[in-house]
């Protein structure tokens, strides 16, 4: 497995937590560094350089291997072996059921911290799409939606967890739930079970800029 990340200087902290795990866990790990034009302020950033980034990182992996692509502000707490079973191309986290449908359509249905792509003919079609589509959606987290669910409705997503998916695209989607694969919930502790903690801004400015650290002590503390 390879993980990729890409921040500002002020992410530093939080990608060297996961640099320990992946050392820990022996997954290769790349970085890539943003400077502050990057588009990462506000409550919705729209990190259109995301595909761009993963595409340069699945050319650094081997055939056959899953290239997972983490926000800066996302940790593993668990070794993450799982994901690399399976025959799908493609790994996306969707939220929870009662989420589903209640905002707007870049935050309704999946949410683009944490996506899984297989380096192969089908998930680099796959990001390249993704990358084509980006910048008339003018974000990527909207644009993966349409990629991966297009019409689909509410209730259709409901039933998505946990399945596998072809896509017109000619890709094979696994969808995971978000609440054990690319969880924002808080406060700790969280299910025993959750694989990646996602510290969004809007918690972390709320909180103070340690409050990842108690959080990630409480989890590993069990308490």
């Amino acid at each position: 497995m390879l993980i990729i990340q890409a921040g500002t200087p002020d992410f530093i902290p939080m990608m060297e937590e996961t640099t320990a795990r992946c050392e820990e866990w022996g997954y290769r790990y790349i970085r890539f560094g943003l400077d502050k034009t990057a588009d990462l302020d506000g409550d919705m950033p729209p990190c259109t350089f995301k595909p761009g980034i993963i595409a340069r990182g699945l050319k650094e992996a081997g055939p056959g291997d899953l290239c997972l692509w983490l926000d800066a502000d996302a940790i593993p707490v668990q070794p993450l072996d799982e994901l690399t079973y399976g025959l799908y191309d493609v790994v996306v986290t969707l939220r929870e059921p009662q989420e589903i449908g209640r905002t707007n359509p870049i935050t309704n249905y999946l949410n683009a911290g944490v996506i899984g792509i297989r380096c192969n003919d089908a998930g680099r079609a796959f990001v390249a799409r993704w990358q084509q589509t980006t910048p008339a959606c003018g974000n990527d987290q909207l644009a993966l939606n349409r990629l991966v669910g297009g019409d689909w409705t509410d209730h259709y997503w409901r039933q998505a967890y946990n399945r596998d998916f072809p896509i017109a695209l000619g890709a094979i989607v696994r969808i995971l739930p978000a609440i054990r694969w690319n969880c924002w919930h808080f406060p700790p502790p969280v299910e025993a079970d959750v694989k990646i903690l996602h510290f969004k801004r809007g918690f972390r400015s709320l909180n103070g800029p340690d409050w990842w650290r108690r959080v990630l002590e409480a989890q590993n503390n069990g308490h």
